[in-house]
């Protein structure tokens, strides 16, 4: 049985620095004491499914909002006073000398694996009598926690609210679960080992005699919806099976209703159907305008599957963002270096990989920053408007000699060149616009002159280009397909970068000025294959079809 469970928001912090206390009561107080007390407690006759009294049984009595003291590292108790006793050979238990408050009693047979459990308010004066429990069978209550969270490698853990009872979270799969319940209607406590993190609850958990409840991770989001990729669509053929790819999901006000969400989008959640997390970059969020970016780190595209499905949660205010950049464009996947060109004209363009390739901008503004295909991009006016990149090697330390590399962007060019205008260069590799009206790759040592694959250039249009060094021969890709190929000189490894060595809109040196629109900037260490291009093409482009998003709640 699965119930569907209300839950308080998340707080995540950026970094985890310090251990939280995760024993607690909220203000109820057991004074201590039981046995043949006659005031300020409880009796009760505990029997079995078949009248017998049952002996020996563990009863724990706890304020109804203790949490048990967890095994983090570190977690010290707080101040707690609590009772355990048993009941006697005739199944009776009787209690007293508690201080006046709402507790939760816990009768357990662990022999029998069954249990009984009281909530009750014990006032001043003679005992209350709870008549004859009957033990039933216990269960179990599992679950997941939201999946985003695990990204940070901090420690979590489960707490049930007036039990004894503490259980780890799986810190590689976000699964708990929580055992030898009795019977009951419960509230579980999500806890972390960082003080920055507030608790969650899950509350109005039934369980019923025997059963095992799952908890919903994402019940405190208000809503979800059904992605759906479709790599079969009309005119795309990838037949292979595409590993770690970056999937763009645009959103607008035809497919999402910005008003449901966090102003910047903090609480998308994206998860496979077997609910673990997919890793999120959320490019840009713009809720005024109802347009949003975020690409989604996709473990296994199926080549010529029509429909592959993805949940996606929204709706929950207290989350906090969980967008990791540099998941989505991770190292260990070959990238190198990703600029979306999105931030504030005249400010730092920032390089999602973990490698912090900064963009630095000369001779930019707010200005330059514009609608670009994907989001935002950089408008360059020519002279001497440039984004230069430190250290942006291609390939890195240890790399084959023919594993060559690619780089991409979107571009839109303003107008005719006259002369060479770089869309991005390095040295000794680059693509850019000639004064004849083509679109050039270059990519050894020998330069432009000699080792270059050309293609015709569309003025004013969106048109994605990709250079790939394979081997020893550079191909250049207009829109997904080959356009031009030759061979080139020296090694794919002399594409080693280091110190100002990537210019976005210029030539190394100050010359090259590029006059249009850029957006969308990758370098990747080895050559991508020619359907990996295409699929790229394909779900980026104007009219893209492949990616769809249907709200379901």
């Amino acid at each position: 049985m699965i119930e569907r469970l209300s839950a308080a928001g998340l707080k995540l912090p950026l970094l985890f620095s310090a251990l939280i206390v995760i024993g607690c009561t909220r203000g109820d107080h057991i004074a201590g004491g039981s046995g043949s007390t006659t005031t300020n407690g409880f009796t009760a006759a505990i029997r079995n499914g078949r009248g017998e009294a049952v002996a020996g049984a563990v009863v724990r009595v706890r304020p109804n909002d203790y949490c048990a003291t967890g095994t983090l590292p570190g977690i010290s108790s707080t101040e707690r006073s609590v009772l355990d006793t048993v009941t006697g050979s005739d199944g009776l238990v009787s209690v007293g000398g508690l201080l006046p408050g709402r507790y939760a009693i816990e009768i357990n047979d662990a022999a029998a694996g069954e249990g009984a459990l009281i909530r009750s308010e014990i006032t001043a004066g003679p005992q209350v009598d709870f008549g004859v429990r009957t033990v039933k069978p216990v269960g179990a209550i599992g679950g997941m926690v939201d999946p985003m969270l695990l990204a940070a490698g901090a420690a979590f853990g489960v707490q049930v609210y007036g039990l004894e009872r503490y259980a780890p979270v799986d810190p590689r799969t976000g699964r708990f679960l929580v055992t030898s319940l009795p019977p009951d209607t419960y509230t579980v406590r999500l806890i972390a080992e960082d003080t920055a993190f507030t608790p969650v609850d899950y509350d109005s958990i039934r369980l019923s005699p025997g059963d095992t409840v799952a908890v919903d991770p994402f019940a405190g989001w208000a809503h979800q919806g059904e992605l759906t990729v479709d790599i079969a669509a009309s005119g795309i053929s990838i037949d292979d099976t595409i590993r770690n790819f970056p999937l763009l999901l645009q959103l607008d006000r035809d497919n999402f209703d910005f008003t449901t969400a966090k102003k910047k989008g903090g609480d998308l959640r994206v998860t496979k159907s077997d609910g673990s997390a997919v890793p999120i970059n959320t490019d840009w969020w713009d809720s005024a305008n109802a347009t949003a970016v975020i690409w989604l780190l996709i473990d296994t595209l199926y080549g010529n599957r029509a429909r592959q499905t993805l949940n996606v949660y929204w709706g929950n205010g207290r989350a906090s963002t969980v967008s990791q950049p540099s998941a989505v464009f991770d190292t260990a996947f070959g990238y190198r270096g990703v600029w979306h060109l999105n931030e504030s004209g005249g400010t730092m363009q920032l390089d999602a990989t973990i490698n912090a390739r900064d963009g630095v901008p000369r001779g930019m503004d707010g200005a330059n920053d514009v609608p670009g295909l994907i989001g935002r991009s950089q408008e360059f006016e020519g002279d001497p408007q440039c984004v230069v990149v430190g250290d942006a090697s291609t390939n890195g330390s240890g790399a084959a000699e023919d594993e060559g590399f690619t780089v991409s962007a979107w571009v839109k060019a303003a107008k005719a060149a006259a002369g060479r205008w770089s869309v991005v260069a390095g040295s000794p590799f680059g693509i850019l616009l000639d004064g004849s009206g083509r679109w050039v790759f270059y990519g050894a040592e020998a330069g432009y002159d000699a080792d270059s694959a050309f293609a015709p250039a569309s003025i004013g249009q969106w048109t994605q280009l990709t250079g790939v060094r394979r081997g020893s021969w550079n191909y250049l890709y207009v829109n997904g397909a080959i356009a031009d190929s030759c061979p080139a000189g020296g090694s794919p490894s002399a594409a080693d970068l280091s110190g100002d060595s990537l210019f976005i809109g210029a030539l190394p040196g100050g010359s090259g000025w590029f006059e249009g629109i850029i957006d969308e900037m990758r370098i990747h260490r080895g050559a991508l294959s020619q359907k990996w291009i295409r699929l790229c093409y394909e779900t980026q482009r104007e009219g893209r079809r492949v990616v769809s998003l249907e709200r379901v709640r």
